[in-house]
């Protein structure tokens, strides 16, 4: 399939793209510029790591599409081993190949629109990344440093700090941890060799001055950091300091992110200063010719995995996504099985902690075809009702709908589906509806029953102190009682047994049940698809599936067409290695013990 082509963008064609080399391949959106003058300035956007990355994502997008749209082309792109991009972050040096990845996107940029300069914008340590990467270079034009990581080994720190706490979170003893001298923060990985790289790194004691303009916006939320644009000044660099606001809202949690437009609109400004300077300017040599024109392409083969990567847009609708495939010539044979990976709440299509990068290959491997998708307002898919960030869009269903009617098609048979969190939510609803599934996997699902505007915290203290009182359950029985906000109460109690009996009261008075978790368990059972559910045990999850199912749970986990696996030590989204291990082992047990070309995985139960 030709590349994707983002939704949001299609007035002036935004397309995904692999570049780079074998190896060190990476994945980003080009955007180029909505205006019919020929561009003399390019922008490359550079993003943090780990959970800044996957917050950043949104701001990143809409810098990207303002900027191209006041007629700057703009590339946006995950370094090679995080995101989308080919290769593991455990592998080599990571923040070399990082460098070698802006080096990448400028060449790829220059390449595909034919700009003159470009402007490096790059966000907490991808602004430390980007500061190595115009070093020797003479075609960036200016840095922008956004809340910018100056010293490596203080980062480090920060991460350090951050890990700390997740594992006191999770109760993980430090016997648990990455032996091998690996750093990991919230999922994410720094080797040993990358850690000592960074450590070597400070920006205000760079022997070499960059050799460009330097932009430093910095955050509003802590000091900023004054030894680095003394350290530029004393180096006649021209730098310059304004406030960014709105920073906490950039990087917070995904379904929260709040995007800045006051930074935006700084850089739209600076900008268009840039491009007018460089307008006047006469050419340089290094403004005429580059070394090598790489050439973007619409897929990557990972060569040691023997599968194959492709951005896809589902025909028709806003969505996008990643499909992944093994590649015949390896020997690998697809044996006409699809899955689908739904995202964990905002996340984009890569997962927490990249786990769904990790898990499509690993399947693909197999012989599975599966695609990463981001339902409606998430990612890199727009909302038909412009509707964005949202876990849980109205349109959820005809996007799984739409999906699989995609996936299916390509494998020729019914796909699984599995989700985490909201993920897991669309995917048993999807199934509930009678789409064609053929399993459906649901991993810490914080609801059942969702509705616009919802809050997952349900309030029924009026009618807490109704629950034992028998006037009150003889007026429910006559009708004299709003017996709907008396059910949320006994719920919301979590009084099983009486959960059941006000059921069976409602339906011996012919009253329709609401949110009857029970008759959609039945009816996802009845149609033949089995259900498995997987829960960390900190989650709420496994008490809502008991009190909203209570015997039908039961019984169809008597009957092997329900199935739980509880996973201890393990937060949410599995932000540390030992839970996803686990995690992993488990979905394994289950996806491959079906699969043609499975190496023989039995289902297993991991405390």
């Amino acid at each position: 399939m030709s590349e994707a082509v983002a939704p949001a963008d299609l007035a002036c064609q935004a397309h995904a793209l692999y570049f780079g080399p074998e190896g060190e391949t990476c994945w980003g959106w080009r955007h180029p510029s909505a205006l019919p003058q020929t561009p003399q300035l390019g922008l490359v956007l550079c993003s943090s790591f780990g959970l800044e990355d996957l917050a950043l994502h949104r701001t990143l997008r809409h810098v990207a599409q303002a900027a191209s749209q006041a007629g700057v082309p703009t590339l946006r792109f995950d370094y090679a081993g995080t995101g989308d991009a080919a290769g593991h972050d455990a592998h080599g040096d990571q923040l070399a190949a990082w460098v070698r990845s802006v080096h990448h996107a400028i060449d790829q940029l220059r390449a595909d629109s034919g700009v003159r300069q470009v402007v490096l914008l790059g966000v907490r340590l991808g602004a430390l990344v980007a500061a190595l990467a115009t070093l020797n270079r003479q075609d960036v034009h200016a840095l922008v440093a956004v809340a910018p990581v100056v010293a490596g080994r203080s980062y480090l720190r920060e991460l350090q700090m951050l890990q700390t706490a997740t594992a006191a979170v999770t109760a993980q003893s430090a016997s648990e941890t990455p032996s091998d001298g690996a750093l990991e923060s919230g999922g994410f990985v720094l080797n040993r060799e990358t850690q000592v790289a960074l450590s070597a790194v400070n920006l205000s004691k760079l022997a070499q001055p960059l050799p460009c303009d330097v932009l430093i916006l910095p955050r509003d939320d802590f000091p900023a950091d004054k030894k680095w644009p003394m350290a530029l000044q004393a180096q006649g660099v021209a730098v310059s300091t304004e406030p960014l606001s709105g920073y906490v809202g950039m990087v917070a949690n995904p379904d929260a992110t709040v995007v800045p437009q006051a930074m935006i609109n700084t850089l739209l400004t600076r900008l268009s200063q840039w491009a007018e300077r460089i307008r006047e300017a006469p050419a340089a040599p290094v403004d005429q010719v580059l070394t090598a024109r790489p050439v973007g392409r619409s897929s990557v083969d990972i060569a040691d995995l023997g599968v194959r990567e492709q951005a896809i847009h589902v025909a028709g609708t806003t969505l996008v996504g990643v499909l992944t495939t093994p590649v015949p010539a390896t020997g690998q044979v697809a044996h006409g099985a699809g899955l689908l990976l739904l995202n964990a709440g905002s996340i984009r299509r890569i997962g927490p902690s990249r786990l769904y990068v990790d898990l499509a290959r690993r399947w693909a491997a197999q012989g599975y075809t599966v695609l990463r998708l981001d339902v409606s307002g998430v990612g890199d898919a727009t909302s038909t009702d412009d509707e964005e960030n949202t876990p849980y869009p109205d349109q959820a269903i005809q996007d799984v709908a739409a999906a699989l009617a995609y996936l299916n098609g390509q494998v020729g048979a019914h796909s699984s589906v599995v989700g985490l969190c909201s993920g897991g939510y669309h995917g048993f609803k999807a199934a509930v509806a009678g789409l064609p599934i053929d399993r459906v996997v649901i991993i810490n699902p914080l609801t059942f029953f969702w509705k616009k505007g919802m809050s997952l915290e349900i309030d029924a203290d009026t009618y807490h102190g109704s629950l034992f009182d028998r006037s009150a359950w003889r007026k429910l029985t006559k009708g004299q009682i709003a017996w709907r906000k008396l059910f949320r109460a006994v719920w919301d109690r979590g009084q099983l047994w009486a959960v059941q009996l006000v059921r069976a009261m409602l339906q011996g008075l012919g009253q329709a049940v609401p949110d009857d978790l029970a008759a959609e368990l039945k009816a996802v059972a009845a149609k033949g698809v089995p259900m498995h559910f997987v829960f960390s045990d900190s989650d709420p999850g496994e008490a809502m599936l008991f009190r909203g199912g209570g015997r039908t749970v039961s019984s169809l986990l008597k009957r092997g067409q329900l199935t739980i696996t509880r996973l201890s030590q393990a937060d949410h989204i599995f932000t540390q290695s030992d839970a996803r291990q686990r995690l992993v082992a488990v979905l394994d047990a289950l996806i491959l013990s079906s699969a043609p070309n499975s190496r023989g995985a039995q289902p297993q139960r991991h405390r």
